[in-house]
Order: C-alpha cells, then sequence, then structure tokens
C-alpha cells in the first residue's frame, strides 16, 4: 500500500497540471511533455513555433497537436495542426495568419501516460502600415541639377503603388498636392533599398527642396524634407578694349577679350556699354554688338556713331546663362567740330 501511494503522488500531481521539474519530482518515464514554447519570427501573416520535446525513458509518443485560438480559453478553436516529431526539438511554421491579431497556443500531447497540455502562450503578428522611407542627402548638384536620393528601409507588408520624389523651389516642403516638379518611378520596385533620380532643368544658383514619398494602400509616406542650391555660375574675367579711329562722329572699341573661358558656359552675346553716364548700365546706355575676331573667338571688334566734343564712358559686355559679366569702365572724348 505504501508503494502505491509513492507511485500516485507524482501521478496526481501530473493530472493536476503541476509540472514535475516544478514540483521537483521525478517525471515517470512514461510520460512525455513540451518545454520552452516560444513563437519566433513573427510577420504579419506567419511566425515559428519552437519548442523542446521531453520524453520520459519509457515514453511512448503517439501525436502532438497544436491547436490555436484568439482567446485564452481556446473555444473555439481556430485551428488543429498535428506535427509529427522523432526529435526533441519542436518547430513548425505557423502561416496564413492575419495581420494584428493576437493568438494563443498550446500543444496538446498525446502519449502512453495519456492526453496533456502543455504550457499556453500567446503572441500578436504587426499591423500592417505605411511605407517606412527616408530622404537622403543629394548629389552631384551643378549649375542646372542634381540627383535626388531616397531609401525604402520597409514596405510594412504591403506592395507599394507608387514612389518618387517631389521637388519645390525654396525652402517649403513638397507634398502630392504641393509641389513644382514631381518624378515618379515607372515600376516600383518591391523590396527595401536605394532610389535616386536625375533632376535638370534647374536654374542656377536656386535653392530647392525635395521630399522622398511611397505610398500602398495604406496610404502616402513621407521622408524629412531635405534642400540644396543649385552653383552659381562663375563670373567671366572681361578685359574692355581701347577705343581708336576717333572723329568727331565715329569710334572704334577694338579687342575686348575674354580672359578666361574654363567655364564652359555657352556665350549668347558680345557688345559694348557706351554712355555719357559713368558707370555705363543697362538703362543709360547704347549697345554696341561686337564683331569676332576670326583669329581669335574671345576677342571682338565694334564701332558706333558719335555726336561731337561729347565724353564717352564705355566697357565691354559678354552676356551667358548666368546673366551679364562687365569689363572695366574706360572713357574718350570727341573732338568738337
Amino acid at each position: 500500500m505504501k508503494n502505491l501511494i509513492v507511485y500516485l503522488i507524482p501521478v496526481l500531481l501530473y493530472v493536476s497540471g503541476c509540472r514535475p521539474e516544478n514540483a521537483g519530482l521525478k517525471m515517470p518515464d512514461t510520460r512525455v511533455w513540451v518545454d520552452k514554447l516560444s513563437v519566433q519570427e513573427i510577420g504579419y501573416t506567419h511566425a515559428m513555433l519552437q519548442g523542446e520535446i521531453i520524453r520520459g525513458k519509457n515514453a511512448r509518443l503517439d501525436s502532438m497537436v497544436i491547436e490555436m485560438a484568439t482567446n485564452n480559453g481556446f473555444n473555439p478553436l481556430l485551428r488543429q495542426v498535428s506535427v509529427v516529431s522523432t526529435e526533441n526539438n519542436l518547430a513548425l511554421s505557423l502561416d496564413s495568419l492575419t495581420a494584428n491579431e493576437k493568438y494563443f497556443l498550446r500543444v496538446a500531447i498525446y502519449s502512453g501516460a495519456g492526453l496533456h497540455y502543455s504550457e499556453g502562450i500567446s503572441f500578436q503578428t504587426p499591423d500592417y502600415g505605411v511605407p517606412t522611407i527616408l530622404t537622403e542627402q543629394p548629389g552631384d548638384i551643378t549649375f542646372e541639377s542634381a540627383i535626388t536620393n531616397g531609401r525604402i528601409l520597409s514596405l510594412n507588408g504591403l506592395a507599394l503603388e507608387e514612389y518618387g520624389f517631389l521637388v519645390n523651389e525654396g525652402g517649403q516642403a513638397p507634398t502630392l498636392s504641393n509641389y513644382q516638379f514631381k518624378y515618379t518611378f515607372p515600376t516600383p520596385q518591391q523590396s527595401p533599398g536605394e532610389v535616386s533620380n536625375t533632376f535638370e532643368e534647374l536654374i542656377f544658383g536656386k535653392t530647392y527642396t525635395y521630399v522622398f514619398y511611397a505610398r500602398n494602400s495604406r496610404g502616402v509616406a513621407y521622408g524629412e524634407s531635405v534642400s540644396f542650391t543649385t552653383l552659381p555660375y562663375p563670373t567671366l574675367q572681361i578685359e574692355t578694349g581701347q577705343a581708336g579711329e576717333i572723329t568727331s562722329f565715329f569710334a572704334r572699341i577694338r579687342n575686348n577679350q575674354i580672359m578666361n573661358d574654363i567655364t564652359g558656359l555657352t556665350i549668347i552675346s558680345r557688345s559694348v556699354l557706351l554712355s555719357t553716364g559713368n558707370p555705363p548700365v543697362e538703362g543709360n546706355s547704347s549697345t554696341l554688338f561686337g564683331v569676332i575676331n576670326p583669329s581669335n573667338s574671345n576677342l571682338y571688334d565694334g564701332s558706333i556713331g558719335l555726336s561731337p566734343g561729347t565724353t564717352y564712358y564705355y566697357r565691354a559686355r559678354v552676356e551667358t546663362p548666368g546673366g551679364y559679366n562687365y569689363g572695366q569702365v574706360k572713357a574718350f572724348t570727341t573732338p568738337g567740330l
């Protein structure tokens, strides 16, 4: 009788739910249980269930069934998945889950010692969201172009429907309802990574602000706005030529010269500003357009009709896409009659 009582004590503890390792009693060698049950790699629609299968010396494992529910009472069961395992490690991929849902799990173990359950655990799948993105710093800024850069960090479970760059002149951050320039990639990539686009025909020396944006079925995400300024056009060094062949009504301005042409800028016009006011400016001058020296394209001459007995101020002018460039002011006086 005493030996029977000693045997029944651990059996009664198992039936009542007490774990042998917690009770400090020796496990009957016909029992199988699952320890260290956990859920790893939780995604929007999948997760990985892991555990450790522990067997008594003479245990017979008939089967294990994963029971899943959306409530801690496991009623009703959402699904039952049979697991066949001869190993000591339990690993099962849980597929076709629902995003933003809390699940409860336990393992029903059928063994030589009968049916019993593992400890119940719970986990929650993440919710879908708009993409996670960054606007990155621009590159290769020139007089009239710049490369805009962005990065997709996470799709957050949904396919991208559109993404690209929005640009405004000035410092105002653009949005899809308020932008001046837009580039949308023809085919959105469906993986994290860097993206870039070159904006051309910008204005020299002007500040622009851009954002990287991406849209999915949940909405639009905007990165932080980033500003940059296109390069100002460099100023050409211009040398004003000398007035010669001066009469009461005529003078020739020779050898106006572009001293350096390392900018690669387009020369729109070459001219001389002539005025009785000092200095000659756009509003008070006659414009004498130049004739290029055939042997040196950086030299140009010009002549103009004048008035007798008058002092004139003049300076060379060269126009590029960056504006006007001027030489120094010089003067001459026509003879009187």
